[in-house]
């Protein structure tokens, strides 16, 4: 990968990340998230394969426009 493409791997995750964060917060604050409940929910999420595939899609394109706001060529939307 270039130096780019770990940038944009990064900025990625951070946004998830914080995302992420966010959930939990409100969860947190409305009493509905405590005890191992994150654990769970994990689990949860990683087997439902069909939203995991739609994930992916969106994933995929959100990925595609971060990359181009940022000046990021992947090469993928040739491929689409």
């Amino acid at each position: 990968m270039t130096p780019e493409e770990h940038q944009l791997m990064i900025t990625m995750w951070a946004k998830q990340y914080q995302q992420l964060k966010v959930v939990v917060e409100i969860l947190k604050s409305r009493g509905l998230l405590e005890g191992d409940d994150p654990l769970a929910f994990a689990t949860l999420v990683h087997s439902d394969v069909a939203a995991n595939r739609a994930l992916l899609q969106e994933s995929a394109t959100i990925y595609l426009q971060t990359a181009k706001e940022i000046g990021v060529d992947t090469g993928l939307d040739r491929l689409t």
